[in-house]
C-alpha cells in the first residue's frame, strides 16, 4: 500500500503554513508601533525592515521550496515540480479568498 500523499495535499499544507507565517508577520508589523518606541534614527527602522525582509525570504523559501528541493535531489523531479505548481495555485486561491473576505466586509 502506497502511503505517499498527493502533491496537491502537500502543496496545500505548505501554502497554509506560509499563509500562517505571513499572517503572523503582518500582525507583528501592525502591532510593532504599540510595542516599541520610535527609534531616534530612521536608519534603525530601515535596517530592521530589511532584516525582516531577508529573514522572511529565507523562511518563505524554506516552507515552499525545502521539500521540493529534497525530492529533486532524490531524483523525483516530476513530483517536485508538481508540488511547486500546486503550491502556487493554493497560494493564489488563499489570496483570492482573503480578497473576497475583505470585499464582503466592505459591503
Amino acid at each position: 500500500m502506497n502511503n505517499e500523499r498527493h502533491p496537491a495535499v502537500i502543496a496545500l499544507i505548505q501554502a497554509l503554513g506560509l499563509s500562517a507565517y505571513i499572517a503572523l508577520v503582518a500582525s507583528l508589523m501592525y502591532r510593532i508601533g504599540d510595542l516599541m518606541p520610535t527609534p531616534n534614527s530612521p536608519i534603525l527602522g530601515i535596517s530592521f525592515m530589511l532584516m525582516l525582509f531577508v529573514l522572511s525570504a529565507l523562511v518563505c523559501g524554506s516552507i515552499m521550496l525545502g521539500y521540493p528541493l529534497l525530492l529533486a535531489k532524490e531524483g523525483k523531479i516530476k513530483k517536485a515540480i508538481e508540488i511547486v505548481g500546486f503550491s502556487m495555485i493554493w497560494i493564489f486561491v488563499i489570496m483570492l479568498l482573503g480578497i473576497l473576505s475583505i470585499l464582503a466586509t466592505q459591503v
